[in-house]
């Protein structure tokens, strides 16, 4: 994420909680994409990631 310094401005969000991001990329020039990241963390990848993965999105 260093490399965007340039086009973009990376905000990490210290609050944690439903409804809020982990990390989001904002681009400086508004015509160009940005991101939200959401984490999640899982014990058992193969029982658990769809159901994180879903919770994430629906975050």
């Amino acid at each position: 994420m260093a490399g965007l310094k340039d086009t973009h401005e990376v905000l990490s969000n210290r609050e944690s909680g439903y409804g809020r991001y982990d990390i989001m990329i904002v681009p400086k020039n508004k015509a160009n994409p940005g991101l939200m990241l959401e984490f999640k963390t899982v014990r058992d990848e193969n029982a658990e990631f769809m159901a994180a993965a879903q919770q994430a999105i629906t975050q």
